[in-house]
């Protein structure tokens, strides 16, 4: 199996995991942790593990922090780990649901450089309250806190996106009008993907092909290039229709802060990978996903999928909007 040297990576979403033991602040309609938290654990990272991870990755220049895995769970842990990233010369971004609103992101960026924040993103899926409140399960995320949140930022200078995803629940939603309202509260960064998830929690609504392909083809213009996840025989028919294709895995690294040390893997979520595609940074390496790659349905620039059980992600980052900033960290 290919590697990627540990010297080659400069940016990586960083689950900083928790300076103590916490559950997350949301419980999100297929979220892609759900019952796969039986065998991937809520991560329980350490200030001593961001020294280290420093002294793993010599050459680290961007470092997009989740959280454990919402910035929300441990706020103050996320601040030690950008304040020490940034006293590095580290450029930091975050990626939110907007639980807590300002309030959570005056604790995570006190006394950062600004300057040295590339964005926060928050994945508000919708703009209607009550839909929300179904697909983060939990009343104590709304609109207008969101809202605030995202003032909060551009009144500091620093841009903010949002990354919407699709479901039954919402795929009704006028969704030029989202695009248009949240651009127009300065959110410069937009960033959609489709819910297709089955057997990951229980409280999950597919997304047929069929109404993805019908979603793509009203908002055609806005140029949505979605993130898949299909099932066995959703990705047989796929597969017969749309040719494979081998990239090399320069994408972003994710890397995970744990009780069993320092994990990294190439392009696709933790919970949602083989362990044949995890390492210890520590053996001075992460596997490269060479071969495991395909064309996604609705995309030509799609990163691929691997196999997990039932389920293959398929196309991970992608532009919303070819006149807009490429979405990648």
């Amino acid at each position: 199996m290919n590697s990627m040297s540990l010297n080659e990576i400069t940016k990586i979403g960083l689950y900083t995991g928790s300076h103590g033991k916490k559950e997350c602040t949301c419980n999100c309609k297929g979220c892609c942790f759900g019952n796969n938290r039986l065998k991937h654990t809520l991560h329980q990272g350490t200030p001593d593990q961001i020294q280290e991870l420093l002294n793993l990755l010599p050459n680290l220049k961007s470092v997009l922090i989740f959280g454990n895995p919402d910035v929300s769970v441990d706020p103050e842990f996320c601040n030690y780990a950008a304040k020490l990233l940034q006293s590095c010369g580290i450029i930091v971004a975050f990626n939110t649901s907007g639980y807590g609103g300002r309030e959570t992101l005056k604790t995570v960026l006190n006394g950062l450089n600004f300057n040295m924040v590339r964005f926060v993103d928050f994945s508000l899926d919708t703009l209607d309250n009550k839909n929300l409140t179904i697909l983060k399960g939990t009343t104590r995320i709304t609109v207008e806190i969101v809202l605030d949140a995202i003032k909060y930022c551009t009144d500091n200078g620093i841009p903010t996106g949002v990354k919407p995803t699709i479901w039954q629940t919402n795929i009704d939603d006028d969704w030029n009008n989202y695009y248009s309202f949240l651009k127009n509260s300065g959110v410069s960064r937009f960033k959609f993907h489709f819910g297709s998830i089955e057997g990951v929690n229980e409280n999950v609504e597919h997304v047929s092909l069929s109404k993805i392909s019908e979603f793509k083809s009203k908002y055609k213009d806005l140029g949505m290039i979605p993130q898949l996840l299909l099932t066995e025989s959703e990705y047989a028919t796929f597969n017969t229709k749309f040719k494979p294709r081998c990239l090399s895995g320069n994408g972003p690294v994710s890397v995970f802060l744990g009780n069993d040390g320092i994990k990294g893997t190439v392009c696709t979520s933790y919970s949602a990978i083989s362990s044949a595609f995890v390492a210890d940074l520590k053996n001075g390496c992460v596997p490269l996903l060479n071969g495991n790659f395909s064309t996604c349905p609705s995309a030509e620039n799609a990163l691929g999928f691997v196999k997990y059980e039932n389920r293959y992600p398929v196309c991970r980052y992608y532009m919303f909007n070819p006149k807009m900033e490429e979405y990648c960290m």
